[in-house]
């Protein structure tokens, strides 16, 4: 009499790893069985697999008189959270008056930010300029993580959002414009997004970042620039924003 298959038990790659399983509960007394998920080309005596990824397996299982069953079944990623949206409102200049709000899709989402605001509803309030760090967590453990940032309102400067250091004469060179002829840049600093410092210009009102970092070329992607400057008359004021660099 052929192994009757009795159940197949699969637990699911989950956060887009192949990391998934299946286990198989037959019905035999003939001895030993043979279980194969691609058809019969690779056999293994053991009902467990593991390492699988998603899609579609074709199950069978033999014994040693050459009675054959087989089966076919599915395995479906669990992909984790879905980012669909963030909006940001600016803080005022000095303040912490900015706000963040994800829309996002998953089960029983977790919004943690800085590593220390947590909810789950997915706003967040009462936030400084600068930039943030966003983690969306779901019931399986599966992350998704970002960064966020918060812009400043009356400042009286202005830094543009994009510039392409590629030696065509347009856009060529990153500096921070001072409204007020009489103001003054204390600190002009750029990060790349593992926070580490790309360019630095102190005490000069002549700060332009030319995109080169250690006489090479930044790469293309999304960097940040803080400003420490005064105003005439003032006292010093802080800007925090993002610029995406182009070539």
């Amino acid at each position: 009499e052929s192994p009757v298959i009795e159940d197949i038990l699969v637990i699911p790659p989950r956060c887009d790893s192949d990391v998934g399983s299946v286990s198989i509960h037959t019905i035999s007394d003939s001895g030993t069985l043979y279980y194969s998920l691609d058809g019969g080309t690779s056999i293994d005596t053991h009902a467990i697999f593991a390492g699988l990824s998603s899609g579609e397996y074709q199950l069978t299982v033999s014994d040693m008189f050459g009675c054959v069953v087989s089966e076919m079944f599915f395995i479906t990623t669990q992909g984790g959270p879905a980012l669909l949206k963030i909006e940001s409102t600016p803080s005022d200049c000095g303040e912490s008056s900015g706000t963040i709000e994800i829309d996002a899709e998953g089960e029983n989402l977790v919004f943690k930010l800085d590593d220390i605001l947590t909810n789950e509803v997915g706003r967040f309030s009462d936030l400084s300029a600068g930039v943030h760090d966003l983690v969306i967590m779901d019931d399986h453990g599966c992350i998704l993580d970002t960064i966020v940032t918060i812009p400043t309102t009356d400042c009286n400067a202005f830094v543009p959002n994009v510039f392409s250091p590629n030696s065509d004469g347009i856009n060529d060179n990153l500096a921070p414009l001072i409204h007020d002829v009489a103001g003054q840049i204390f600190i002009f600093e750029i990060y790349d997004r593992w926070g580490n410092v790309a360019f630095s210009c102190q005490n000069s009102n002549a700060c332009a970042w030319d995109g080169m970092v250690n006489g090479k070329p930044a790469p293309v992607g999304v960097y940040v620039w803080r400003l420490l400057y005064a105003p005439s008359s003032d006292r010093q004021k802080e800007m925090i924003g993002s610029v995406t660099v182009l070539h």
